[in-house]
């Protein structure tokens, strides 16, 4: 399980119900993920608890494995280059 912050403003924005806790315990199955994305998770988890490399991020939206990986995939994208443009959510 790894623990992550919601960014309960950004769902409430997508029209995403709001009464999510601050943060939720999603359950990644880290067999079913690319190796390279494997790798840059475990670089950023600290006690089970995801830290992303930015002060900025306030969490994902939706809160769920797919809303995380979303997040992990621009995190990833921005640090590699490939745009100049990512928006983490």
């Amino acid at each position: 399980m790894i623990k992550v912050r919601v960014d309960q403003a950004e769902c409430f924005r997508r029209g995403i119900n709001h009464t999510y806790p601050e943060t939720v315990e999603l359950d990644i199955d880290p067999g079913q993920l690319p190796q390279e994305e494997r790798n840059w998770i475990a670089d950023h988890l600290k006690n089970n608890e995801f830290s992303p490399p930015t002060f900025d991020f306030k969490g994902i939206c939706p809160p769920s494995v797919e809303g995380f990986l979303e997040a992990v995939r621009a995190f990833m994208s921005e640090s590699s280059g490939e745009s100049d443009s990512v928006e983490a959510v």
